[in-house]
């Protein structure tokens, strides 16, 4: 079958939509959550939750990647208004919503009606006929399966020292590695607090080499002695394994003794910032 779906839009409760995150809020209980509108737009979930506090606000490139993942129109998500051109949410003709039900229903598929629905507004608004909706739930069929065995933990093109230091690059993620939900449960960490990133240098050798991945718990930012984290000082993240100090300063040492501790006094101790600790490190054999 062939058929193409075409619907008329509609507008959405403007009484809702007066400032930018009223909108991206709304956009975000309609996908399924922050997390779900981080994975669609491509970038970061953190990101997400600081447009939904009204913090601050995307670049053109991200808002129209929200806007395409989302179905809505860049002028409705910046503006909260729409031309005869431009329309914000798409209404859902009976036989597009039908015929996405009918494919998900094939496949075997059992999710939230949203989902339907945006499947449903992206239809309308490509034209896609019946095989393209088949294809689509076929591919929503592996990825459920693959997401109830697997958590995809985002990557970041970020550097930190294992030496001097290294700027931060971007927030945006740039890979996903999977990680067994049986694993992170034993090792009780939770998928959402978890992101990766590279290494640089040898200070940390041979604990973690150049060009290592790191795994960092972003929700353990109380220092314990012993431990490694990512800290953030002087705009550069570096990590290192801390020791407190009884005068409140702290420690940061290096595994690889040909690299002196630096001792940080209480006042710089206090301008510290923890991006997490890590609790993973993958590196060849």
């Amino acid at each position: 079958m062939s058929e193409n779906y075409q619907s008329e839009t509609s507008h959405l409760d403007d009484s809702r939509c007066d400032q930018f995150k009223d909108r991206i809020n709304m956009l975000s209980e309609r996908l399924g959550g922050s997390s779900q509108l981080a994975r669609l737009s491509g970038v970061s979930e953190s990101v997400v939750r600081k447009w939904k506090a009204g913090s601050s606000e995307p670049t053109l490139s991200r808002l129209k990647a929200i806007a395409e993942a989302g179905g809505v129109s860049v002028q409705w998500l910046a503006t909260g208004e729409e031309s005869q051109s431009t329309a914000g949410l798409r209404s859902f003709s009976g036989s597009c919503l039908e015929a996405v039900n009918q494919s998900f229903k094939q496949a075997g598929l059992h999710i939230d009606a949203r989902w339907h629905e945006m499947v449903a507004n992206i239809a309308e608004k490509r034209g896609l006929d019946s095989q393209d909706l088949d294809d689509i739930a076929s591919l929503v069929q592996s990825e459920a399966e693959i997401s109830s065995e697997f958590a995809l933990i985002p990557g970041y093109r970020v550097e930190v020292s294992a030496g001097p230091g290294s700027a931060i690059n971007e927030e945006k993620p740039t890979r996903f590695l999977a990680f067994r939900h049986k694993w992170l449960r034993f090792r009780q960490l939770k998928a959402e607090n978890l992101a990766l990133v590279f290494a640089r240098g040898d200070s940390m050798e041979p604990t973690i080499h150049d060009n290592n991945t790191l795994m960092i718990d972003t929700s353990k930012t109380e220092l314990v002695d012993g431990s490694i984290y990512v800290i953030r000082t002087d705009n550069h993240l570096v990590v290192k394994r801390v020791q407190k100090l009884i005068n409140k300063g702290v420690l940061l040492l290096s595994d690889n003794k040909e690299y002196k501790e630096q001792e940080l006094q209480p006042s710089e101790a206090l301008d510290l910032a923890v991006i997490g600790k890590v609790v993973w490190i993958g590196k060849d054999v």
